[in-house]
């Protein structure tokens, strides 16, 4: 997932970069959508049936649908890739908005002005303010 959100400066950074890209994208990620499923309150959510054949493939999407209790319907799709035995989510969507695609433009000015030390430092500011 990182590698997708940064796009072609992934290539050029260093490993150290990387680590702490993943580090720091995975605290971004995490607290951001901790605070909005945090509103969801009993609400139930549906997961659809698989409408492929997934045997010998490396990538599925499984859809879901969160319907809230005053009967709003929010569409949440997971692109998930194999990894070994496992299923691993590389991006969601909710409502059709990529998570990737959106922190990949969100990101793409900070890295085309002061490539990947910019774009942590914005990251590290961001995820470490008023602390």
């Amino acid at each position: 997932m990182s590698a997708a959100v940064v796009g072609e400066p992934w290539r050029s950074a260093t490993a150290a970069q990387r680590a702490q890209f993943k580090q720091e994208f995975s605290y971004l990620v995490t607290t951001t959508y901790a605070a909005a499923l945090s509103s969801y309150d009993n609400d139930k959510v549906f997961f659809q049936p698989l409408r492929e054949n997934f045997a010998g493939r490396q990538t599925v999407q499984v859809n879901s649908v969160i319907v809230r209790k005053n009967g709003q319907r929010i569409a949440v799709n997971y692109n998930v890739v194999r990894a070994g035995d496992k299923w691993r989510v590389y991006d969601f969507s909710i409502e059709n908005v990529s998570m990737v695609q959106s922190y990949r433009s969100q990101f793409a000015s900070v890295l085309a002005q002061g490539g990947m030390p910019a774009l942590l430092t914005r990251i590290q500011n961001h995820n470490h303010k008023g602390q």
